[in-house]
C-alpha cells in the first residue's frame, strides 16, 4: 500500500489517499500536480519519496504489509 499526500495552496488542509498498487500511486501524484497541488509526496517501502524519485520504482515488485 502507498499514501500520496499533498497541498493545494498554504490555506487549504492537507490531502492524503491510500492505493494499492505503485502504479495508483505513481498516477495518482502526477495527477495532483497536474492539478496544481503542491508538495506532493508518496509514502512506502518504509521511505517518503517525491514524484520524481518514486516514478524510478516503477517495475519493482510491491511489498506486501509488513506482518
Amino acid at each position: 500500500m502507498f499514501i500520496i499526500q499533498a497541498h493545494s495552496n498554504p490555506d487549504d488542509a492537507a490531502t492524503s489517499l491510500t492505493v494499492l498498487t505503485r502504479g495508483e500511486a505513481l498516477a495518482t501524484a502526477m495527477g495532483w500536480i497536474g492539478r496544481g497541488k503542491t508538495g506532493v509526496r508518496v509514502i512506502g517501502d518504509g521511505r517518503i519519496y517525491s514524484p520524481e524519485e518514486f516514478a524510478l520504482t516503477i517495475g519493482q515488485p510491491d511489498k506486501g504489509p509488513l506482518r
